[in-house]
């Protein structure tokens, strides 16, 4: 089996001479797209015609998923797609597609992460992301910075070894500061309380100058982390799914149109707001076929402009938008 870099280098190979060979793009639209430099899209292109990868057309599955990463780019609006094959005759559970998601997001994110111009990262939650900072590479970048996005995953504030800035912590030599408070308050008056505390704002304006933002976009059913990790009461659950939202980001909950329902749980969100870091880098991570309706209202609020999702997502989101 290839290891994790292989396949992303294997992929970008195949994209880059998809975009160049297909699409009919430049050399410079292409390093423009992949964020590489145009002498590394010339020895991408070379060496897919080398492999046999080219003919008269690419002779790659990995062609189709090109073809979704296009489709959703030119739909919401990214900078950048990354659509990660699955087996179609596999079911598209979230814990069969996690896998191949978290290695071709680990090596993804190894890549973004070496770039000496990104000095600071923001860090989201979820369980795909958690995946993907646990298989990824270290990365030597000591003058690094990450912080947390959002607070704790419980409103007790306790350490979860499986939040991805704790795991993120392993594998740079960076310095990594934590947002001392619940991802949720139990109370607007008590998030008030938290944003009152200097150690607080002094690391939400950190957070706030990032230079890039990774983020996780959570549904709504039982299993997921908001009810799973108990970070709201079987009361506040059950206000949450008589609402119109569908998906929450960052602590944020979204409807399918992309605009923020209107709930005071949303309210009670203490760390940064998706609306602060519109327009910035922000990249999303996220796989599995319940997370349908909430991918969709999250690309149509245009907070997210780099998407990694798996191929049967991908189609879903986009037969969805269509509807």
């Amino acid at each position: 089996m290839k290891d994790a870099s292989g396949d992303w280098h294997h992929y970008i190979v195949v994209k880059a001479a998809w975009l160049y060979f297909i699409r009919g793009r430049s050399q410079s639209e292409i390093a423009k797209t992949l964020k590489i430099s145009q002498p590394s899209v010339a020895r991408l292109i070379a060496e897919a015609q080398r492999d046999r990868i080219v003919h008269v057309s690419i002779n790659k599955r990995p062609s189709e998923c090109i073809e979704l990463e296009v489709e959703l780019s030119d739909v919401f609006g990214l900078g950048n797609c990354i659509v990660v094959p699955v087996d179609a005759s596999a079911s598209h559970r979230f814990e069969d597609v996690l896998p191949p998601v978290s290695k071709i997001a680990a090596a993804y994110l190894a890549s973004v992460l070496s770039d000496e111009a990104i000095k600071r990262v923001e860090i989201g939650l979820g369980r795909t992301l958690a995946a993907s900072f646990a298989e990824m590479a270290s990365v030597e970048r000591p003058n690094l910075e990450a912080v947390s996005i959002t607070g704790s995953l419980t409103r007790s504030l306790a350490a979860n070894r499986m939040d991805p800035i704790q795991l993120l912590t392993r594998k740079i030599r960076g310095d990594v500061y934590f947002l001392p408070v619940p991802y949720l308050a139990s109370s607007v008056e008590e998030k008030s309380v938290f944003l009152s505390q200097p150690s607080v704002q002094q690391l939400m304006e950190k957070a706030r100058a990032s230079d890039l933002f990774v983020v996780g976009i959570g549904s709504l059913g039982r299993e997921d982390h908001l009810f799973a990790n108990q970070v709201i009461t079987e009361a506040e659950y059950d206000e949450l799914v008589r609402t119109d939202a569908v998906g929450d980001l960052m602590g944020r909950f979204f409807n399918i149109d992309g605009q923020l329902s209107e709930l005071e749980l949303g309210d009670k969100a203490v760390g940064i707001s998706p609306i602060e870091v519109s327009g910035r880098r922000v990249i999303a991570v996220v796989c599995g076929e319940t997370k349908t309706e909430a991918t969709l209202g999250v690309l149509r609020s245009g907070h997210v402009n780099e998407l990694i999702i798996d191929e049967h997502l991908a189609r879903q989101v986009l037969v969805g938008n269509r509807g």
